[in-house]
């Protein structure tokens, strides 16, 4: 890690598992619990869960002496705590999409209650986040299959200060491996702690294990759990978790490569707040304003040309007139249509920019009038006068940052 902290041998008062449901929050939460317990044997650790402070967590947290603490709706109190404590935070994120379906696949939740569940939960995690400095939070992509890795354990124990024995990694790794939790899981059936109760409403309470906790861990699990629509609806919903899940998407974007939308393509890993599923065209549509982030295989500077291939239900006129309006990192793009168009047909534009300065990202802003009052069945706001559909986009030209 780039900030290494100086390593403690008790470790923190505190450290905070935050996590989007379904991705792997409570395996951190465990193996915080077990690099601190490896690091000061003779010292107790207190699990706690805490989304907002009440008499019993709080009496908690305030007694012990290293608490970690879990948790998916991070309130007011613990925000504060974070940011005013320095409490180191581990924050967990997964494709919205796949922490839906592997709740309706592990708990029997309709895709309604799974997504709900998930939403109204994550809305702490950017506020929370926002509050703390960037040293303080150490994110986790389930995609990247850290709960598989030894090393994830070296990082969190560097990440929380504390000095962790290379002898102590591999039992910890073992107590969590797959097969060793759901041992532990049948087990805490066998105790008479799980019951026939619907298992998202019992628990461990020193583990945070379920029943029926794990799943398949596998990803892109959404495309057999969902349809096309609900994935849409979902991650139009779900564009407040894009500073945290998809800042930087994982796959740069190379000079001549071009990034398809809708059902078969890789393009939705780029998108922002303000895109809606067009089932009509299986493309991602443009509402009023929509945001796309593009991370570059190499930085970029000077003119740049993209292409725009996209369907309209009104045609596409000179730019000054143009329906569609693209900002590259904050500034105009002249868009140039190339060749003909049909109403509700495939087009193909240019979006150029001639002086761009040095970028190794482009943020893409796209917008459409409003409607005019009195003709909008919805708040003007959440409705363009017209759809835009993206199809694909490339980056067709661009300069080279000077050498210095």
């Amino acid at each position: 890690m780039a900030n290494q902290k100086p390593a403690l041998r008790t470790g923190p008062r505190a450290v905070i598992c935050a996590g989007i449901f379904s991705s792997g929050s409570t395996w951190i939460f465990n193996a915080v619990q077990e690099i601190l317990r490896h690091a000061a044997p003779g010292m107790p650790v207190t699990p706690i869960y805490m989304d907002s402070l009440d008499d019993a967590n709080g009496s908690d947290l305030w007694q012990s002496s290293r608490a970690v603490i879990k948790t998916h709706a991070p309130g007011a109190f613990l925000r504060r705590f974070a940011a005013t404590e320095a409490v180191p935070v581990i924050l967990s994120v997964r494709d919205p999409r796949d922490a839906v379906s592997s709740l309706m696949q592990r708990f029997f939740l309709s895709f309604d209650q799974a997504s709900d569940f998930v939403l109204r939960a994550s809305h702490g995690l950017p506020l929370l986040i926002e509050g703390v400095v960037p040293d303080d939070i150490l994110v986790l992509r389930y995609e990247d299959g850290f709960t598989r890795r030894r090393s994830t354990l070296a990082d969190i124990a560097e990440h929380i200060g504390v000095m962790l024995p290379k002898a102590a990694i591999a039992p910890i790794a073992a107590a969590l491996a797959p097969g060793a939790v759901k041992a532990e899981i049948a087990a805490l059936h066998d105790q008479g702690v799980f019951d026939d109760r619907p298992p998202l409403t019992q628990f461990d309470p020193n583990t945070h294990w379920h029943p029926r906790h794990l799943g398949d861990g596998k990803s892109g699990k959404w495309q057999s759990a969902m349809t096309e629509a609900q994935a849409g609806a979902l991650i139009e919903r779900s564009g407040f978790l894009r500073p945290i899940y998809g800042l930087e998407p994982p796959h740069p974007v190379a000079s001549g490569k071009t990034v398809r939308f809708g059902p078969n393509g890789d393009g939705v890993q780029y998108l922002g707040e303000g895109f809606y599923y067009d089932e009509g065209y299986k493309a991602w549509a443009v509402k009023s304003r929509a945001d796309m982030i593009l991370p570059l295989a190499r930085p970029i500077a000077g003119a740049l040309s993209l292409i725009i291939a996209c369907r309209s239900d009104v045609p596409i006129m000179p730019h000054d007139a143009s329906p569609l309006h693209v900002r590259v990192n904050g500034m105009d793009a002249v868009l140039t249509q190339v060749g003909p168009a049909k109403v509700g047909g495939r087009i193909t534009l240019t979006a150029q920019v001639k002086a761009l300065p040095v970028t190794a990202r482009l943020t893409l802003a796209f917008s459409l009038p409003p409607p005019e009052a009195g003709n909008a069945p919805v708040p003007r706001s959440d409705r363009p006068s017209a759809t835009i559909s993206m199809m694909s986009i490339r980056l067709a030209s661009a300069g080279r940052p000077p050498k210095i």
